[in-house]
C-alpha cells in the first residue's frame, strides 16, 4: 500500500510543477503588462508636454502655464511611481521603457520645458488621512520667490529647537506672517523704482559708515589747522573752526573778501586771501568743502536706506505688532489685522488709538531709529556743530555680527543685570544715609592746592560721592579722611567708637558693593555669553546634522537613506513645506484636492491652535524604501539559506544512502571472500 501511495504522489508532482510554473508565468505577464502600461503613460505624457511647449508661443500665458504645470506634476507622479516600482522589475522590456523615457528627456525643447516648470513645483512628504506616508507634488505661488535669505535665516534661528515638536508648531504659525511679507514684497517688486533702489541698497548701506569715517578723518585733519603747536587757536581760523560746515564756508568767503594781506588765489568759486599762507587757507577751504559735501551725502544715504528699510518691512511690521498689542491689551477680540481695520472703519473713534499704535509699530525698529537719529545728527552737523558727524560711526555696530551677538547676550539676562544694578544703587544710598548722619564731616576731596573740599554737605551729594568714588575707585574709604588709630592718638569713647564705625563702614562697602555686587553683575554677563554660545552651538549642530521636519540625524540618512543633503534639500526641504502652506492659503477652499483638504483641516482657522500631525516625524520614504530593500534582501537571503539547507540535507541524505550502499557492498564482498576461502579450503 505504501508503494502505491508513493507512486500516486510521484504521478502528482509533475502536475503541481506545471501549475506553479503557469502561475509564475502569469505573474510575469501581469508585471510586464503593468510596466508597459506605465511606460505607455510616460510616453503619452512626454508627448503631451512636448505639444504643450509647442503651444507655449501661441496660447495665453496664464492658461498655458497652468496646463503645463498640471502635466508636469502628473509626469513627476508617474516618474516617482516608476522609481518606486522599478526595484522589483528586472525584465528587459522595463529597461527598454526606461531607456526610451531617458532618451525623450534628452530632447532640448523638453529639457527647457521641464526646467521652466520645475522652478515653481515642489514635492513634500505628508501623513495622509489613512496615516500613511505619501509624497505629494504641487505648484506654489510666484510670491514665494520673494522670500529673502535673511528672513529664512532669522526664522531658522528663532524657532525653539530644544522642546520636542515646538519648532514645527512655531514654523506653521510663522507661515501666516511670512505669507503677508511675501505678498507685500511681491507687490513691491512690480515697481521699477523699488527694483533699482534694491539693487543699490547694499551700496548705500555700506556707504553710510564709509562716509562717516572719511568725514571724521577730515574733522581731525581740520583740527590741526585750527590750533598752533602750543595749543592756542589760530587767529585767522577762529571764524570757522568752531562753526558748522555751512557757516564756516560763509564766514570764510566773507573774511577773504575783506582781507588784502596776501595776493588773491582762486579755488573753485572761493577767493583765497588773508594772513595765512595760501597753502594753509587752500587746504582749509578744501576740507570745509569736503566736509560739507560728505555731510550732504550722509544725509542722502540715510534717507535712501531709511526709505528702503521702511518700505521693506514697514507694513508687515505694522500688521504684526498692532495685532500683538491689540490682543495683549485686549482692545478688541480679533484674530487678524484685517478684522481690526474693519472694526476701525465701523467706528472711526477707534482711530484715536489705532493710528498712533500704527505709527509706533512703524518706528519700532532699532535700525530705523538709528537711521533717523543719524539723519538728525548729520543735519545738526551741517547747521550747528560738525562734531555731530561722529554719531555716524555707530553704524559700525549694525554691520558687525559680533556686536549683534554681544547685544543679544546682554539682552538675554538684561532683567537680572538691571535688578542687580538697582539693588546696588539702593545699597549705595543706604551707605550714603549712614555717612551723611555719622561721617559727613570726614568726607573731603583734596585737590592739587591741598584745599579740603567737603563732599557730604547734603544727602544727594553724599549719595553721588558714594556711587562715584565707591564704584570708580573700588573703595569708598578714599573719599573719607581717615582717623588715626586710638593706639596713637587718645580719643574719647565716642570718638573711639566712631573710628571703628568708620573702619567698618569702608570695609563693608568694599566687601558688599565692590566685591559681591559688582562681581555678581560681571558673572551674569559672563554666564550670558556662555549660555548664548552654547545655545548657538546647539542650534548650529541641529541645523547641520538634523532634519528640521522629521528630526532624524545625518548619520541615519547617510548610512540608510538617500543622504542627508539630498534629504534636506529635496525630500524634506523646510522651505518647500513653507511654500506648500502659502499655496494652501492662496488657493480657494473649493479648489482643494484630497491631500490639500487634509492639510488645511490641521491649520487655522479650521484647527486652533494649528496641528503638526500631518508632518512626518521620525520617518521618511527613503528610509522606508531602504527598510523594504533590506527586508527583500533578507527574505531572499532566508530563501537562499533555506534552499541551501535543503540542498545540504539532500546531499547529506544522499551521502548516507551511498554510505549504506557501500557498507552493504562491503558486507557482500566480505561474505564472498569468506565463501571463496571456504571453498578453497574444502577443495584442498
Amino acid at each position: 500500500m505504501r508503494t502505491g501511495l508513493r507512486r500516486s504522489i510521484t504521478r502528482d508532482k509533475p502536475h503541481q510543477t506545471d501549475a506553479k510554473h503557469h502561475h509564475q508565468q502569469q505573474q510575469q505577464h501581469q508585471q510586464q503588462h503593468h510596466h508597459h502600461t506605465v511606460a505607455d503613460a510616460l510616453h503619452k505624457v512626454t508627448d503631451v508636454l512636448s505639444e504643450e511647449l509647442a503651444l507655449h508661443e501661441q496660447a495665453a500665458e496664464e492658461r498655458r502655464g497652468e496646463d503645463g504645470y498640471a502635466i508636469y506634476i502628473l509626469l513627476r507622479h508617474l516618474s516617482d511611481f516608476e522609481e518606486q516600482d522599478a526595484p522589483g522589475a528586472d525584465d528587459l522590456d522595463h529597461e527598454a521603457d526606461q531607456q526610451h523615457v531617458a532618451d525623450a528627456l534628452r530632447d532640448e525643447r523638453l529639457t527647457e520645458a521641464l526646467a521652466y516648470y520645475a522652478q515653481l513645483v515642489g514635492s513634500c512628504e505628508i501623513i495622509n488621512e489613512a496615516g500613511e506616508l505619501e509624497r505629494v507634488f504641487f505648484r506654489f505661488p510666484d510670491i514665494c520667490l520673494s522670500l529673502t535669505d535673511a528672513r529664512k535665516q532669522q526664522l531658522e534661528w528663532s524657532v525653539d529647537r530644544e522642546t520636542p515638536g515646538a519648532q514645527l508648531l512655531q514654523f506653521i504659525q510663522a507661515a501666516d506672517e511670512l505669507h503677508t511679507e511675501m505678498v507685500y514684497a511681491h507687490q513691491l517688486e512690480r515697481l521699477w523704482l523699488w527694483r533699482f533702489a534694491k539693487r543699490h541698497n547694499r551700496l548705500a548701506d555700506n556707504a553710510l559708515f564709509a562716509l562717516a569715517l572719511v568725514t571724521n578723518f577730515c574733522l581731525v585733519v581740520r583740527a590741526q589747522f585750527c590750533t598752533e603747536r602750543d595749543g592756542s587757536p589760530r587767529a585767522w581760523s577762529s571764524a570757522f573752526c568752531s562753526a558748522s560746515a555751512q557757516q564756516a564756508l560763509v564766514a570764510f568767503n566773507a573774511s577773504v573778501k575783506h582781507s588784502s594781506a596776501s595776493p588773491p588765489i582762486t579755488v573753485g568759486f572761493f577767493t583765497i586771501v588773508g594772513s595765512a599762507t595760501s597753502v594753509e587757507r587752500g587746504t582749509m577751504l578744501a576740507l570745509q568743502v569736503a566736509i560739507f559735501v560728505l555731510g550732504m551725502l550722509i544725509c542722502l544715504a540715510c534717507v535712501i536706506v531709511f526709505v528702503l528699510e521702511a518700505m521693506r518691512g514697514g507694513w508687515p511690521r505694522i500688521r504684526r505688532l498692532v495685532l500683538r498689542y491689540v490682543n495683549r491689551w485686549r482692545l478688541l477680540h480679533v484674530s487678524s489685522f484685517d478684522e481690526i481695520l474693519a472694526r476701525v472703519r465701523e467706528r472711526p473713534r477707534r482711530g484715536v488709538w489705532f493710528y498712533p499704535l500704527c505709527a509706533f509699530a512703524f518706528v519700532a525698529n532699532v535700525h530705523l531709529l538709528f537711521l533717523l537719529a543719524s539723519l538728525i545728527a548729520a543735519l545738526f552737523a551741517l547747521t550747528r556743530d560738525p562734531l555731530w558727524f561722529a554719531f555716524g560711526l555707530l553704524d559700525f555696530a549694525s554691520k558687525s555680527h559680533e556686536i549683534h551677538i554681544v547685544a543679544a547676550a546682554l539682552q538675554q539676562n538684561s532683567r537680572s543685570i538691571l535688578m542687580t544694578i538697582v539693588f546696588m544703587v539702593i545699597v549705595g544710598y543706604l551707605y550714603a544715609v549712614v555717612g551723611y548722619r555719622l561721617l559727613a564731616k570726614y568726607f573731603f576731596y583734596m585737590d592739587f592746592s591741598e584745599e579740603a573740599i567737603p563732599r557730604c554737605t547734603s544727602l544727594l551729594q553724599c549719595f553721588l560721592t558714594s556711587i562715584e568714588d565707591g564704584l570708580r575707585f573700588d573703595d569708598l574709604g578714599q573719599a573719607i579722611e581717615r582717623m588715626q588709630s586710638p593706639d596713637i592718638v587718645e580719643y574719647s569713647p565716642q570718638q573711639t567708637a566712631l573710628y571703628y564705625v568708620q573702619s567698618l563702614y569702608s570695609l563693608s562697602y568694599w566687601f558688599i558693593v565692590c566685591i559681591i555686587l559688582l562681581n555678581v553683575i560681571f558673572g551674569i554677563i559672563i554666564d550670558s555669553f556662555s549660555e548664548l554660545r552654547q545655545h548657538r552651538h546647539l542650534i548650529k549642530g541641529k541645523i547641520d546634522n538634523e532634519c528640521f521636519i522629521c528630526g532624524i540625524d545625518r548619520f541615519t540618512f547617510d548610512t540608510k537613506g538617500s543622504g542627508f543633503e539630498v534629504h534636506t534639500t529635496k525630500e524634506h526641504a523646510k522651505w518647500t513645506y513653507l511654500f506648500m502652506l502659502v499655496m494652501i492659503r492662496e488657493k480657494p477652499m473649493e479648489m482643494y484636492n484630497g491631500w490639500e483638504q487634509h492639510v488645511a483641516m490641521h491649520l487655522s482657522p479650521y484647527c486652533s491652535p494649528p496641528s503638526a500631525a500631518w508632518l512626518p516625524r521620525n520617518t521618511a520614504l527613503s528610509l522606508k524604501e531602504h527598510q523594504e530593500r533590506e527586508a527583500t534582501i533578507a527574505i531572499k537571503q532566508a530563501a537562499q539559506a533555506e534552499r541551501t539547507s535543503r540542498l545540504i540535507e539532500h546531499v547529506a541524505s544522499s551521502l548516507d544512502a551511498v554510505r549504506a550502499r557501500q557498507d552493504e557492498m562491503d558486507a557482500r564482498l566480505s561474505r564472498l571472500v569468506e565463501l571463496s576461502s571456504a571453498r578453497q579450503q574444502a577443495g584442498a
